[in-house]
């Protein structure tokens, strides 16, 4: 039996989802410099001429260490979950996920599924705990370094204010400075308690007995519903249910978010490292709060890729601090190119590796 038509239809798909890409690209690009100031070839000039270049590759090597990390607990889930996944072909399924960072709360990570059935068989019941269990997972690092970092800087402010702020150029927003960062942690600091508490919940409700199978029978309850969902909804979230329970017992949770707390940490370091190279030195905290705010911001607007709120909330935060605004810019672009547009190159070539790898593996019609 021919499989062309299929095949044709999914390199459609990554034909479109290259062409949002990329048009999400240019348009954060040209908003972050539209509000920090860069349209002028001649600030873009100045700031590449005065970085320092010797920084470039420990910036682009933070992230890919960040995967590293992440594969590792990619790697426990698996185990965790029952499933014997050979090295090589594990990690290209774990690299192709990165390609999706660019779907709304990186909901379309979910393809690891699809792959890990497309090569080995594995139900989706039993693969998709595994990509769940590991976006809940990073939710939790994220928030530890989020509350870590804003506990720092509150810490810090007093001293920060005294010794004249953390910026020493001009250029940032009116009445800026450590002082209004500290009102910001304050009221950040909350939103992130609420937050965590509501992923405690999520994660309470998987680890329940009751939890995925009461919500079966709560949706094949409802009138014309039941009857098409029933019987096989319920067999998939009992299935996922025991699965969540199995990857989410508390040794897992603890010692997998701790090594997503070093792996974000490392995403945190970019920011501070390109302030550094761009002159204006900056406490490892502040690096780390910004990247940390700016991915649960880009999570919770559900935009591809968290297009726009993230830069927003890094170059907001840049500004509220007092950075100049063509610093703020620049740090914000290569920020997002080394934490987000990397990852999507790198898992752009695995997707295609992948698609390779099943189309040479389907029988010739």
């Amino acid at each position: 039996m021919s499989t062309s038509g299929g095949s044709g239809e999914r390199d459609g798909r990554w034909r479109r989802w290259l062409i949002l890409s990329l048009v999400v690209l240019v348009l954060t690009v040209a908003g972050v410099s539209l509000v920090a100031d860069l349209g002028q070839l001649g600030a873009l000039g100045d700031l590449a001429q005065s970085f320092e270049r010797r920084l470039l590759l420990p910036i682009f090597l933070l992230a890919p260490a960040n995967y590293l990390f992440r594969y590792y607990k990619w790697t426990i889930l698996l185990r965790r979950a029952g499933l014997s996944v050979p090295p090589r072909l594990s990690l290209t399924i774990f690299l192709a996920g990165l390609a999706m960072t660019i779907t709304p709360a990186k909901a379309g990570e979910l393809i690891k599924a699809h792959y890990l059935k497309e090569t080995l068989g594995v139900p989706f019941e039993v693969s998709t705990p595994v990509v769940v269990a590991e976006r809940l997972l990073d939710s939790a690092s994220v928030l530890v370094l989020a509350v870590v970092a804003a506990v720092v800087g509150l810490a810090m402010g007093a001293g920060m204010d005294a010794a004249g702020g953390l910026a020493t150029g001009t250029g940032g927003m009116a009445g800026t400075g450590p002082a209004a960062g500290t009102a910001l942690l304050r009221l950040a600091l909350w939103l992130m308690l609420a937050s965590a508490a509501g992923l405690a919940t999520v994660v309470l409700f998987l680890r329940s007995v009751k939890g995925p199978v009461g919500l079966a029978r709560a949706l094949s309850s409802l009138p014309g519903l039941g009857r098409w969902l029933g019987p096989r909804l319920s067999s998939f979230l009992e299935a996922f249910g025991s699965g969540s329970r199995r990857l989410l017992d508390w040794r897992t949770f603890a010692w997998c978010t701790l090594v997503g707390v070093v792996s974000w940490a490392l995403e945190g370091l970019v920011v501070t490292l390109t302030l550094s190279g761009l002159g204006y030195p900056s406490p490892v905290f502040l690096g780390v709060l910004v990247v940390a705010l700016a991915s649960l911001a880009g999570a919770v607007s559900m935009l591809p890729g968290g297009a726009g709120a993230a830069e927003a909330t890094i170059l907001g935060l840049l500004l509220l601090y007092g950075y100049p605004r063509a610093v703020a810019g620049a740090t914000t672009l290569v920020t997002r190119l080394a934490t987000l547009w990397l990852g999507v190159a790198i898992g752009a070539v695995a997707l295609v590796g992948l698609e390779a790898r099943l189309r040479a593996a389907r029988p010739k019609s």
